[in-house]
């Protein structure tokens, strides 16, 4: 018995053994059936992927290229995507085992990741990279065969610029997310790529509507066509000729865009072949040799300046650019400007407007000119109906100058465009307390760079100016030999002559006064040959015929005075005491500006001054009669026409607003009040000193033209920055650097090559030279300076630390022994000076640039 028993277990544990075994067997087996199968699929999809590419030419795959590229492969190919994130899953796990990273370099690593911007999350759509080569979020195979959504991949960096986009996308919030309610009521978001997916809103809200940035796996999508210069003038006389009413004005530009054609050929002329320049030998120039070995700043500057000054002239991508005059459209005061503009009424806006639309044309970008909102708003929207909602790609504008009241009437029609692509033509300038400010002509709470002036009055704004007008040698009239010489009143209404009398009869001893006006003369000095003429081709050949112009006092700063000197006349610039302002002039209450003007025209007074213009007291007859015979000595001093406001120098300054400006990429539209500063080198990309975001530093003007200067109490930094030079102010340098070669940076005459020295040789000179070598503002770099580490870096250590809301800030308060940092954008002014509370003990930081020669509006490194 006991043997059957043992016999028996010996066949169970057989049994059992034999069991085990198959089930091993089959186990196994499927296992290798699994991987065989897997492979299969691997290898059959590869042929097939292999297939399609070559069967359709390669194209690129996504929703909205279905029908060309098979996007119905996703599914498909998400096992052989699985399987590539696997072997990528093993490359990362063998580096990770390969590096032995200590505490400090990790905790280095964590911070530098930490310091990005705080960014909203989405847990919908939108996803972010930090990594250059965007790195996309590993995909679970499993969820895409249940229709799971693509990942839209941005990088974080370009996130900040665009501080509109979350709140368009984020489903939770549907006052502002209109596409996501709204994508099906019109064909027209089908037809744009829109198929409710997260990926098509932020494609649309990228590439059609540039609320958001561009997806990773889109970017090389967009190809910028170049812009080429254009000299055909009657491509241009097209465009305006096909604007319908507003014949005055119309009129107006062609007349001008005619006779000064030439002259702008001129001007591309000297910009291209300032480019071109070959680099030359300027070993005779050499002063490097001359630096010390310690002194840093010194070499600096030498190397810097071989490398600088050239513009970006050729491989500009061509901007499609909106020209909107709203001062023209008929809301604006009952047609009050376009009716007066043959009535003698103010032009100098029509001027600028003219010389922008030429330049920009000749710089071969793409224009469009409205006068009236509701026509802009059909070309800001979709070119066929008003009713169709969405914008379309090809009518996108990349830039849209305008005026204020344009502004304000694009603003009444809702149209949907970035605030930081608008260029506002402002006469006067606005300042940072009227831009804060709700009054007539401020209150539109923009970066105060996006406001373009007429004359370099702030350096908070942005210098577009005009160009004066050089009568043709062929028009000009011989001046006739007579006992006096020839003057013209600069004044083309009547009421611009009241109480004006007795200081033209003084005058009239010494000239023959002309006048040119073209209302009333009944009550205008018998003494005085009135003309009552247009202005244009017979206005300037009068003027050609006269000397001097004679300054009434009003109307301010026109262009009119420029224009007479750059045609050999010497103007009398009559001076204000008390200078006239806001507090005792009407014509300035309403102005967002509390500039104090010293003259009729401080920028004659100040940049170019004499021989070619001479203050006078208008109630003082003692002194207009020693300036007269002063005059009188040595009345023909040719002419001169400032740089700036030559075509070439228009051509120049614009082109690098167009290329470089970037206002939509600035700290103000960042919604941030401090930015990292790039520590730069010649022959070396920025360095920070600091962990921080390079992608929120401000990059123009660059780094390398700025200098950042502890002001004298109470100065402005306008006033700190034209003065740096002076022992008055201390200038922040890190410890290394030596402040020698660049207070004393007008001695040494500096190495250049290229457009630099083109420009230096075929340009006109400043007769002011501490003009020629001045320093200017940057208010770019308030939020560069408004940063402790900053400050450190420079030397400046801050015990105590306080926000403020103030026009003064940044500043150091001796008293408290504090530095004060700006707590909002709004308020950062260059102009702002005085006391504060009664007290005197704070001192501004100032971020200073340098001025390029005859440019002042540019950086030497800012073309």
């Amino acid at each position: 018995m006991k043997r059957y028993l043992k016999k028996a277990r010996v066949l169970c544990i057989v049994f059992f053994v034999v069991i085990l075994f198959g089930l091993c067997w089959v186990v196994n087996n499927g296992n290798h059936s699994l991987v065989k199968y897997r492979a299969d699929i691997i290898n059959l999809s590869r042929k097939y992927v292999k297939a399609l590419a070559e069967t359709q030419n390669v194209g690129f795959d996504d929703p909205y290229s279905a029908e060309l590229t098979g996007y119905d492969l996703k599914k498909t190919l998400a096992v052989i995507l699985d399987d590539m994130l696997r072997r990528i899953d093993q490359i990362e796990l063998k580096l990770s085992n390969l590096t032995n990273s200590s505490p400090q370099l990790n905790k280095h690593y964590s911070e530098s990741i930490n310091s990005g911007p705080i960014i909203p999350h989405t847990a919908r759509g939108l996803k972010m990279s930090s990594n250059e080569k965007s790195s996309y979020k590993k995909i679970n195979y499993l969820d895409l065969l249940q229709d799971a959504q693509e990942n839209c991949v941005v990088q974080a960096k370009e996130i900040p610029l665009y501080p509109e986009c979350f709140s368009k996308i984020e489903p939770f919030k549907p006052t502002t997310n209109w596409l996501r309610t709204r994508w099906e009521t019109h064909s027209c978001y089908v037809e744009l790529g829109i198929d409710g997916s997260e990926c098509s809103f932020v494609r649309y809200l990228s590439e059609i509507e540039s609320f958001c940035p561009q997806l990773d796996s889109r970017k090389f999508m967009k190809r910028y066509s170049e812009a080429q210069i254009t000299r055909d003038l009657n491509g241009l006389l097209r465009i305006l000729s096909s604007v319908k009413n507003h014949l005055s004005s119309k009129s107006f530009m062609i007349t001008r865009l005619k006779r000064m054609w030439p002259d702008w050929l001129a001007g591309i002329l000297h910009y291209i072949n300032g480019v071109n320049f070959p680099q030359a030998n300027y070993s005779s120039l050499d002063h490097c040799k001359f630096c010390s070995p310690d002194d840093i700043a010194c070499a600096d500057i030498c190397q810097s300046t071989k490398l600088i000054g050239q513009p970006f002239l050729f491989g500009r991508p061509k901007l499609n650019i909106l020209l909107h005059m709203g001062f023209l459209s008929n809301d604006f005061y009952k047609k009050s400007f376009e009716s007066y503009i043959s009535k003698g009424g103010p032009l100098g806006e029509l001027v600028q407007w003219t010389d922008l639309i030429a330049a920009l044309y000749i710089l071969g970008h793409k224009i469009t000119i409205t006068y009236e909102a509701a026509e802009a708003k059909l070309n800001l929207l979709h070119p066929y109906s008003s009713s169709v909602p969405c914008q379309v790609e090809n009518n996108k504008y990349d830039l849209i100058y305008t005026d204020i009241t344009g502004f304000r009437n694009l603003k009444k029609v809702n149209i949907r465009t970035p605030l930081c692509k608008f260029r506002i033509l402002d006469t006067f300038g606005t300042e940072a307390l009227y831009n804060r400010k709700k009054e007539l002509w401020s209150g539109l709470h923009l970066n105060l760079q996006q406001f373009y002036t007429f004359f370099p009055h702030s350096p908070d704004n942005t210098f577009l100016g005009f160009v004066a007008e050089i009568l043709a040698p062929k028009y000009k009239v011989s001046r006739r030999s007579s006992s006096k010489p020839v003057a013209l009143v600069y004044g083309k209404e009547s009421y611009m002559w009241a109480n004006k009398t007795n200081y033209l009869r003084i005058l009239s001893d010494y000239f023959e006064i002309h006048g040119n006006v073209l209302d009333k003369v009944e009550n205008l000095p018998k003494f005085v040959h009135i003309h009552q003429i247009q202005y244009g081709q017979p206005y300037l050949e009068l003027m050609s015929k006269a000397q001097i112009m004679i300054g009434l006092g009003f109307p301010y700063e026109g262009p009119a005075p420029l224009e007479a000197i750059a045609n050999g006349l010497i103007f009398l610039n009559p001076r204000f005491n008390p200078p006239h302002s806001r507090s005792n002039q009407v014509f300035f209450s309403d102005k967002p500006t509390s500039r104090s003007l010293t003259s009729q025209h401080p920028y004659i007074e100040n940049h170019i001054g004499e021989p070619y213009s001479y203050l006078v007291d208008r109630d003082n007859e003692t002194q207009i009669r020693l300036t007269i015979e002063r005059i009188l000595t040595n009345i023909s001093n040719g002419t001169y026409r400032p740089h700036e406001y030559s075509p070439w120098g228009f051509l120049e300054r614009l082109n690098a607003y167009l290329t470089r400006q970037n206002i939509c990429a600035t700290p103000f539209y960042k919604n941030l009040i401090q930015s990292p500063l790039p520590i730069a080198k010649a022959d070396a990309p920025p360095k920070f000193n600091y962990l921080d975001v390079p992608g929120i530093a401000v990059s123009w003007p660059p780094a390398s033209s700025l200098k950042i200067v502890l002001g004298s109490r109470g100065k402005s930094c306008a006033d700190v920055c034209m003065n740096l030079g002076t022992s008055e102010h201390t200038l922040l340098l890190p410890s290394n650097i030596s402040a020698y070669s660049i207070l004393n940076k007008t001695q040494h005459q500096q190495i250049q090559n290229g457009y630099i020295y083109y420009r230096s040789i075929h340009s006109t000179p400043s007769p002011n030279l501490s003009y020629l070598y001045t320093f200017r503002c940057s208010p770019e770099h308030f939020p560069s300076v408004n940063h402790r580490l900053n400050l450190q870096y420079l030397g400046v250590s801050c015990p105590n630390i306080t926000y403020t809301t103030s026009p003064m800030a940044p500043y150091w308060d001796d008293a408290a022994r504090s530095c004060v940092f700006q707590a909002s954008n709004e308020w950062f002014d260059c102009t702002a000076s005085g006391s504060l509370g009664g007290s005197d003990g704070f001192s501004r930081f100032c971020p200073c640039r340098d001025a390029l020669p005859n440019q002042i509006s540019l950086c030497s490194n800012c073309l």
